[in-house]
């Protein structure tokens, strides 16, 4: 498991990505992010792996507000974490999001479906040629009516946007995806996931380092 070495930026919190310390409230939170240049044009990117059924669960098309994971407990925290680990993991792109609209939309067979909107603020994982993403969820979705248009939620918070692509069968390129807001425990729980990372892959060089000198000896 290799996660990209991130550069060192502040992303300003919406009024409600924020801890419970007035001193949190009154800064932005520091967090690992590469920062680039988004353009405005282009594709979007090629899927770099097949889709796998068994990822649906993790991107699941909605959204969660869970701005304090640090008051979980039990079941729900070792789900929260299972299912971060594998978004940041298993995630082409991961975008640093701001929530512009939410639009209704007509689709194939008589389905009823969502576009979100959102312009990019920041990209933690992959290049996107884009300065913006259109997100789409339908009503044969179970995260269809997590998105609701009058729910001042979505447009106060900055979100992060973990993004699986995948081939649909006319060839083109679709996106799974979730969205979790921006906050102080979703940081931590990043760098702690890229923490023990880090130090698999240290104990993995250890250990080729002693074998291949035992090896030569």
């Amino acid at each position: 498991m290799t996660l990209e070495v991130f550069s060192f930026i502040k992303i300003p919190l919406g009024k409600d990505n924020v801890s419970s310390t007035p001193l949190e409230k009154a800064t932005s939170l520091s967090i690992f992010f590469m920062l680039v240049a988004c353009g405005s044009g282009g594709a979007t990117p090629a899927p770099k792996t097949p889709w796998e059924p068994s990822l649906a669960e993790y991107f699941d098309d909605s959204v969660d507000f869970t701005v304090n994971p640090q008051s979980l407990s039990g079941h729900w925290l070792i789900k929260y974490q299972e299912q971060l680990k594998v978004r940041l993991t298993k995630s082409e792109h991961i975008l640093a999001v701001g929530v512009v609209s939410v639009t209704k939309k007509s689709a194939t067979e008589g389905r009823e479906c969502k576009d979100i909107f959102a312009s990019i603020k920041a990209e933690v994982k992959g290049k996107w040629n884009k300065d913006n993403v259109t997100l789409r969820v339908c009503d044969n979705q179970a995260g269809f009516d997590s998105f609701r248009e009058e729910d001042s939620r979505l447009f106060e918070r900055t979100f992060i946007a973990f993004l699986k692509l995948y081939r649909s069968q006319d060839n083109s390129v679709g996106i799974h995806w979730h969205l979790s807001p921006l906050s102080q425990g979703l940081k931590d729980g990043m760098n702690a996931i890229r923490n023990e990372s880090r130090e698999k892959k240290k104990a993995t060089e250890s250990k080729k380092y002693i074998y291949d000198t035992q090896k030569r000896r």
